[in-house]
């Protein structure tokens, strides 16, 4: 329903014409604006005036239809910003080519332009953005009038939301619909619509966020900068994991290096075995901290050779028999018999090593692994040597200080022995019980007839007494039948006994 048409070169606008002037229209020759064909005018069942085709099918330009609530906003903003100081109001104004038509263009100062734009009905958000674009490439700042919608896209439109929509009720004055308010969570909700369009025209509120195209193009430019600054992350990262690799890698070169000098050093022992029970290979290695040689031991398997690669918590190479014979190999041979024990770091995994006696420094069993099967002497052959029995010795006393006192100890004298005593006699027999039996006593029998009469009056007068309260109604039952308040002071008893209440009064 367009409010404009042209009358020769000017623009006629339906809603500035009182009556004699909209019939002073009848018959005149009327053109569309856009199209230019032949328009007439007339007016709605509500007394709106507007323009129509005279004929539709010489048209072609495809025009829109619009809701009632559209055409009262479009009047209603087209009166707000002609009313407005500086600026100027263009009604159903087209854009070059016809890329836009703005259903209210405010001209202002400076040439500032702003169109307002009803859109009461859903477009894709495809569509939202590209006529957005096309106000903006042409200098103008498009501003949408559109319902309490929810939209949630990273390019960000300016809008301003109201709650009229398509069905909604129009008042009399389509300048009332200005005064409309509504919550949305990007406006004020203390000012209306028409308070919030007069501060945009009035600069007192600035759209900073751009176009479309000019949002892309930062978004772009903020996520371009975002991979720089993960690549660059990234290369730190990877170099740092370089530098810690190559750090490993040259310990790890070390290690090795350590671990082959010490693999040298091992050397084989040439003393005969002794006797034992088992199998036994020693051989003589250097400390890799401070060079000092000493001998380590392993026992084999089944009479072969083996060296276990991790300690373990109940290794043979600890046994008495073990350390026993190995004593025995190397007695006056000079050599230097390695620690087997534990370490006071090793306790909770209780792992036993070897240890260097002269730096206390502990051999990895992996170290002692990798030595080969010729760098060792057999310790021991099987023969008749029987493994020591596990007895618990004293240790040795130690020499007492001359200048340390002495402290004199009482001794105990032994007891002597008790005599035995007599033999008791014995108990004389007990006679037999007596057969118990087990009756209820009977009410009525263990009393007297008065004392019966006297407690079967007194229980009819408990009763008589509980219904009284029952049926009293200062009390008001609380819990079951048996509990009771008093309105009056608002106490609880069970009974007329109790408290305050005894007697059948408050005190």
């Amino acid at each position: 329903m367009p409010f404009v048409a042209m009358l020769g070169t000017e623009r006629v606008v339906s809603l500035e014409l009182d009556e004699i002037k909209w019939a002073a229209l009848r018959g005149q020759e009327l053109t569309m604006p856009g199209c230019g064909v032949r328009a007439i005018a007339k007016s709605s069942s509500l007394g709106t005036h507007f323009f129509a085709h005279y004929s539709a099918s010489e048209c072609t330009i495809i025009h829109k239809p619009e809701s009632r609530q559209h055409r009262a906003l479009k009047a209603a903003v087209y009166r707000l910003v002609g009313h407005t100081p500086g600026w100027r109001a263009v009604l159903e104004h087209p854009g070059p080519q016809r890329r836009w038509v703005a259903d209210v263009l405010a001209i202002g100062p400076a040439n500032r332009r702003m169109a307002f734009e009803i859109q009461l009905s859903k477009q894709p958000t495809q569509a939202w953005e590209e006529r957005t674009q096309a106000y903006f490439d042409d200098g103008i700042l498009p501003v949408w009038v559109t319902p309490h919608t929810k939209r949630y896209e990273r390019i960000i439109l300016p809008m301003v939301h109201t709650g009229i929509t398509k069905v909604s009720t129009l008042p009399a004055d389509p300048a009332h619909l200005l005064r409309e308010t509504v919550w949305h969570p990007s406006e004020n909700p203390e000012r209306s619509l028409g308070d919030r369009l007069q501060d945009l025209l009035l600069a007192r509120r600035v759209w900073k966020s751009g176009s479309p195209a000019e949002q892309r193009a930062r978004y772009a430019a903020e996520e371009r900068a975002r991979a720089k600054q993960e690549e660059a992350a990234r290369r730190e990262h990877e170099g740092r994991q370089a530098v810690l690799r190559a750090r490993q890698a040259a310990a790890r070169a070390k290690a090795e290096a350590k671990a082959r000098q010490f693999v040298d050093s091992a050397v084989s022992i040439e003393v005969p075995p002794v006797p034992a029970v088992g199998s036994i290979w020693g051989t003589s290695i250097a400390c890799p901290t401070c060079s000092a040689r000493s001998t380590v031991w392993t026992c084999g398997k089944a009479g072969a050779f083996h060296v276990a690669e991790k300690p373990t918590r109940g290794r043979e190479e600890r046994s008495p028999w073990v350390e026993g014979a190995i004593g025995r190999w190397l007695a006056g041979t000079g050599h230097t018999q390695a620690r087997l024990s534990y370490a006071a770091s090793d306790r909770q995994r209780q792992q036993p090593g070897f240890f260097c006696p002269a730096c206390r420094h502990r051999i990895l069993q992996q170290l002692i692994a990798r030595i080969p099967e010729p760098r060792w002497s057999r310790a021991s052959v099987r023969g008749s040597q029987s493994p020591p029995q596990m007895t618990r010795t004293d240790p040795p006393a130690r020499p007492r200080d001359p200048g340390r006192a002495v402290r004199l100890v009482a001794v105990k004298t032994p007891a002597p022995p008790r005599p035995p005593a007599p033999p008791r006699p014995p108990a004389p027999p007990r006679p037999p019980a007596a057969p118990t039996t087990f009756a209820l006593p009977v009410w009525d029998e263990t009393t007297s007839p008065e004392e019966i009469i006297q407690r079967k009056a007194a229980q009819a007068a408990r009763v008589a007494e509980k219904e009284a309260v029952r049926t009293n109604p200062q009390y008001v039952r609380v819990s079951g039948d048996w509990r009771y308040r008093c309105t009056l002071c608002g106490a609880e008893f069970d009974d007329l006994r109790e408290g305050r209440h005894r007697g059948g009064g408050c005190v």
